[in-house]
């Protein structure tokens, strides 16, 4: 007799098993159906579904799970089974097969209804500025404690499994006190968020670019770079705001039309773009005034 345990314990021992199941119940719990998850993971996992281990393995997971939460249509199940009688040759290949075929050929348990995730929103609009006072025991430490991040929305990006998160950019105050007005924010220079070499900055232009085109922002890039060959990133994204930050944070202003970072390296796809926990924020920013990583 097989022992359930045993060999859904092997099978989730891959990578993509376990990364199949995740996002199957973290689609659930935003208000998916199966088909709708189905659909999507098929195209979004393609390339793995073409490799010789992956590919069951991906099918594998996927039942497993549907099965577990009552959502196992009749033709993937009939699919799937037709998997379980082939020879695969990843580890534990014949055990999973047999415990998973077990499985699927029994009564497949009612619909569980699971807890629905409440998705975050950031409601800054484009052009809001808080200041975020830096009081870290790290900062009084270093003797920057008192000084105030600021940060400016500029746009957001929607992360999976569907948060929408700000894009900031970021600038410090010089002492305790506040920017009164869009000048004096203007005056103040931006926190460098991040480099990257510029050969790795990825094709730059959309899918239809031509070559020449290509060819000339390359060119332009390549005349923003830094005297070590880096360019420089300004803008990060920011996971959803725990409580005890967001009473931290004071609402300055909306400006608009403000001057950009010099020379700034902006991502053109928005999935790029660096995305910071709230929990590691100020450690992280006031690393970066350490190293007086400004635009200046």
């Amino acid at each position: 007799e097989i022992n359930m345990l045993v060999w859904e314990k092997k099978l989730y021992l891959f990578d993509i098993a376990k990364d199949i199941k995740h996002q199957f119940v973290e689609e659930i719990r935003i208000g998916k159906g199966e088909s709708e998850i189905k659909n999507d993971m098929l195209s979004q996992y393609s390339d793995s579904l073409q490799d010789e281990e992956d590919g069951p393995l991906f099918w594998f997971a996927f039942a497993d799970t549907a099965w577990n939460l009552g959502q196992l249509d009749q033709d993937t199940k009939e699919f799937v089974l037709v998997l379980l009688d082939k020879k695969w040759g990843f580890s534990d290949s014949d055990l999973i097969c047999k415990g998973l075929k077990m499985k699927l050929l029994s009564a497949q348990p009612k619909r569980k209804q699971l807890r629905k995730r409440a998705l975050f929103r950031c409601l800054w609009k484009d052009g809001d500025t808080y200041a975020l006072r830096i009081e870290s025991e790290f900062a009084k430490e270093k003797g920057i404690a008192g000084r105030s991040f600021l940060l400016y929305k500029i746009g957001e990006v929607t992360v999976w499994p569907g948060h929408v998160l700000p894009v900031v950019w970021i600038k410090v105050t010089e002492s305790n006190n506040l920017p009164k007005n869009k000048e004096e924010f203007d005056q103040m220079a931006f926190l460098c968020t991040g480099v990257r070499k510029y050969e790795n900055r990825y094709w730059l232009l959309d899918d239809n670019a031509s070559e020449e085109e290509q060819l000339i922002e390359n060119e332009r890039l390549r005349k923003m770079m830094d005297k070590d060959g880096f360019l420089r990133e300004y803008r990060i994204s920011l996971s959803p705001i725990l409580e005890p930050t967001k009473n931290r944070l004071v609402y300055i202003g909306n400006y608009s039309n403000i001057r950009s970072p010099k020379n700034e390296f902006v991502p053109r796809v928005a999935a790029e773009i660096f995305e910071m926990q709230w929990k590691f924020f100020d450690r992280f920013a006031i690393d970066l005034i350490l190293q007086n990583r400004f635009d200046r």
